[in-house]
Order: C-alpha cells, then structure tokens, then sequence
C-alpha cells in the first residue's frame, strides 16, 4: 500500500513540469499569433439623421456597411467591447438629387471617414477600405395643408373667485400639417388633447397639447405638437340687484298682476367692474302664451351685460293672475 502512494506522487510529480512547459507555450502562442496584424471585416449597423421627419416620409436606406481593416488581434477583440456599434451619418447640409418626386441623399463612405472613426473607437488610426462607395436614404416629401385649430376636450379649474374675462385666444390659431394628400383630404381640423389646467388665477399663455391624427392617418405629422392659449383672468365678486319684469302676450289688451313684480338677479362680476353695474343694464320677463292651465310663468333675462356671470335668478317663476 506504501508503495503504490509513492508511485502516484512521483507521477505528479512529473506532470507538473509538463503542465507548466504547455501552459507557457500556449501563452506565448496567444502573445504571439494576437500581435500579429490580421485583415478583418467587420459590420456596422447604420442611420440617418439630420432630415425634418414632419415635412419628409422615410422610404428607403441602406442599413449597414462593411468594413475592412487592418488590426492586431489585440485590438481586435478589444473592438470586441466598443458599446457603440452603430453609425449614425448626418444629412443635414448634404447635398442630395431629386428623383421621381423623391429626395435621394447619397453619402460617400470615403468621404464621411472621420464620422465613422469619430464614432467607433475600434476603427481609430486604422485604415479602412469599404465594399461599397456611398449609402443611401430615400425620401418622399409629405404634401403640406393649414389647418385651423380647436380647442375641445380641455377643463379649466380656476381658483376660487377666479374665472375667464373675456374670450380666449389659442396661438398660433392653425398649423401645418404633414402627410399623404389622401390623407390630408379627410382631416378637416386639429383638436387639443383631453387635458386639465389646473389652480389658474392669473392672465397669462397656458400649454396645450394637440390631439395626433397618427392613430388613424399613420404618415401625419404636425408642425408642432404643442399651442398656446392666452387666458384673460380677473377675480370675480358676488353682487345682486332687483329688476322689475315685463309681460309679454301676443294679446297686448290683457292685464296681469304678477306676483311677485320684481325679481332678484345674483351674478358674479369683476373686481374693477363692480362699481359699473347699475339695476338699469338688466331687464327681466315673462311671456304668456294663452294658455290657461298653467298658473306659473318662467322668468327669462331678455338684458344683461356681457361682463358679469348670471347666477341665478330668484325667483326662476312667478304666478299671475288675469284682470277681466
């Protein structure tokens, strides 16, 4: 038994050396075959930049290019590891050909050098030769259609005594915008997006944001997806005033008593036009239209000021009674 473990130990023993012999070999292989130069061909991915996707549609474009270039094997897999990947050429000032109706942007490879090696890190003070000369982008200009703005869909939550003093304005009040003429054909308006402003108690621009036909015209684009809306704001007060009525029949020989004679109108008016509103600027009725059952009558304001808010009228009905 003794002897059959010191055998074993001996063969270790003489592995060893062996195992290191091979293991220094094969690093020195490594170190060797990776610091030679060696051709390689490498892919990219690519994209376009730089053109105005509102006023142009993408039909077609090259998607990749290949490279070929000389490295080490060193630099090569530490190529490898570059989390770019991915060339984006920029169109904007390029010159480009119309063709069919189409815009073609045709970029030489040869010449856009800097932007692929400003982009991979890889390819940085190396050589490159490319399989192809150019890339190209296609791409069709939209026709283009006005189109008036209008506000739907939009709650104004103002803070208390506060409220709108006068009519809105949105700006700009119409847009541009983008697309096939098929489709610009059956758009006859732009709608604001379903939104809430809230706690509003000054006059000043607020955001909205437009509704996007994309759902149902894909190929529409806007000129912009955001307007403004100026709101003229006041703070409002409560006021009343006594306004005596009229009636109103076509028969104008018949005499009432109405009861009560007068009725009360509750408003809300502006701050600065508080002192402003008299009795006079409002008028009040009711209209009998002979018929006999009906022993209320509805009372209706026939004058009031566009600046003031109305309430409430009190009383909303009043009875009568005919003098024979």
């Amino acid at each position: 038994m003794i002897k059959k473990i010191r055998l074993k130990i001996t063969q270790k023993e003489k592995i060893k050396p062996f195992l290191g012999c091979l293991l220094i070999t094969v690093v020195f292989w490594m170190v060797q075959t990776l610091s030679d130069t060696y051709e390689y061909e490498k892919v990219y991915p690519i994209e376009f930049s730089g053109y105005d996707k509102q006023k142009f549609s993408f039909i077609m474009a090259d998607t990749i290019i290949n490279v070929s270039v000389k490295s080490t094997g060193f630099q090569y897999i530490s190529g490898l590891f570059d989390r770019k990947g991915k060339i984006t050429f920029n169109v904007n000032n390029e010159n480009y050909y119309e063709t069919g109706g189409n815009r073609v942007y045709a970029l030489s490879l040869r010449d856009n050098k800097d932007t692929i090696k400003e982009q991979i890190i890889f390819l940085r003070q190396k050589e490159m030769q490319f399989q192809t000369d150019t890339v190209r982008i296609v791409l069709a200009q939209r026709a283009t259609k006005k189109i008036k703005l209008e506000v739907e869909n939009v709650e104004f939550l103002f803070e208390p005594q506060y409220g709108l003093y006068g009519k809105p304005k949105i700006t700009p009040d119409s847009i541009e915008i983008y697309g096939s003429e098929k489709s610009l054909g059956n758009i006859t308006k732009i709608e604001t997006a379903p939104q809430t402003i809230r706690k509003i108690n000054k006059t000043g621009f607020y955001d909205l944001k437009l509704k996007s036909p994309a759902d149902k015209y894909p190929d529409v684009q806007l000129s912009t997806e955001h307007v403004k809306i100026y709101l003229p704001i006041e703070k409002y007060t409560e006021m009343s005033v006594m306004v005596p009525l009229d009636f109103k029949a076509q028969d104008t020989s018949l005499q009432v008593r109405l009861y009560p004679e007068s009725v009360e109108i509750v408003l809300d008016v502006a701050l600065k036009d508080y002192k402003t509103i008299g009795e006079d600027m409002f008028a009040a009725e009711v209209q009998y239209d002979g018929d006999v059952t009906k022993n209320m009558l509805p009372v209706q304001l026939s004058k009031f000021p566009s600046n003031v808010r109305i309430k409430k009228i009190k009383p909303e009905q009043i009875q009568y009674v005919i003098i024979k």
